[in-house]
């Protein structure tokens, strides 16, 4: 399962270098569910996310990420 978290975590790095935000998106929810079971990349995921939210500006997405 971890393999697959590192290679969703990938996929949405090159989205965003891509510029392909909606992509960048849906591997990091995919990631963020992979992860749910062990801490450290569940906390990634969720760092990749509210980084990619502020570079957005995405208010909606930072509120529900920060708490």
């Amino acid at each position: 399962m971890l393999r697959q978290f590192d290679i969703e975590i990938r996929n949405s790095q090159a989205a965003i270098e891509a510029g392909d935000f909606e992509t960048a998106w849906v591997t990091m929810q995919r990631a963020h569910i992979l992860g749910q079971a062990y801490f450290l990349p569940y906390a990634i995921a969720h760092w990749q996310m509210l980084k990619l939210a502020l570079r957005q500006r995405d208010a909606r997405e930072i509120s529900g990420l920060s708490r």
